[in-house]
């Protein structure tokens, strides 16, 4: 029985949205992202790693030309796929595709694809079930905190949100909150993953801290967003001044 949709609304970090521009000279003999190429149905390697992988991911998106190939994929290739799709969690994406008709697909394709979609969407929604928990807990402790990735990327940069999949919850705090924060996990059953180095050290130094939960949820709590020295140069104080609110 899948559970509930949880609904509430979250803090998130607020940032822009960058569009990266691909250097071609520092990337001589690939193809470009977002280019399209013709499929090659006798190289399965270029397939599952550059071409369909590649035409899933950017299904859906506006002003992508992906091309794909008349026929479904024999055994082989659809093997190769789906190796794919499972290293990227693309299963929403996989099942939009073939539902979209843009894919071809065998009915024994079909229904996997849908099977593996309908589990990830089902993982999706435990997922955002301990986020909602966690950062509800957080806000009544009176711990300041932002969501990231994840639920509010889905919300944020995708026309449609169903087709991004996580597997985790990614939170920020502060680091005067940062022992809070993990007392707070801990009493929800939360076990460290990586024991901490020393007391105090990951609210001073770390990156942050990552959790299982009883349920297989895992959670990474961010002190800020790189390891070492360069998370110092992070401002923190900015970032969590400037969060927005969403409906999860």
């Amino acid at each position: 029985m899948s559970p509930a949709r949880p609904m509430a609304m979250l803090k998130y970090v607020q940032t822009p949205i960058v569009r990266v521009q691909m250097d071609p000279s520092a990337h001589r003999g690939r193809q470009p992202v977002g280019t399209a190429r013709r499929w090659d149905r006798g190289d399965v390697e270029l397939t599952s790693h550059f071409g369909l992988e590649r035409a899933v991911a950017s299904h859906r998106l506006a002003g992508a030309a992906p091309q794909w190939p008349e026929e479904p994929l024999n055994d082989v290739e659809w093997s190769a796929l789906l190796d794919r799709v499972q290293i990227q969690w693309s299963w929403r994406m996989l099942a939009a595709a073939i539902r979209d008709r843009a894919l071809p697909a065998s009915p024994t394709q079909t229904d996997e694809a849908l099977s593996r979609a309908a589990d990830a969407a089902i993982n999706d929604l435990h997922v955002e079930s301990r986020l909602v928990q966690v950062c509800q807990e957080f806000e009544g402790a009176g711990v300041e905190y932002r969501a990231l990735k994840g639920a509010t990327t889905a919300r944020r940069v995708y026309r449609d949100p169903e087709l991004r999949s996580f597997a985790d919850v990614d939170v920020l705090v502060g680091g005067d909150d940062f022992d809070r924060a993990v007392e707070i996990i801990e009493r929800r059953g939360g076990r460290r993953r990586y024991e901490e180095a020393r007391a105090g050290f990951d609210r001073r130094f770390s990156k942050g801290a990552s959790f299982s939960m009883p349920d297989g949820v895992a959670i990474d709590l961010h002190r800020t967003f790189v390891l070492g020295p360069y998370g110092f140069t992070v401002d923190l104080e900015g970032i969590l001044a400037r969060g927005a609110q969403i409906n999860v």
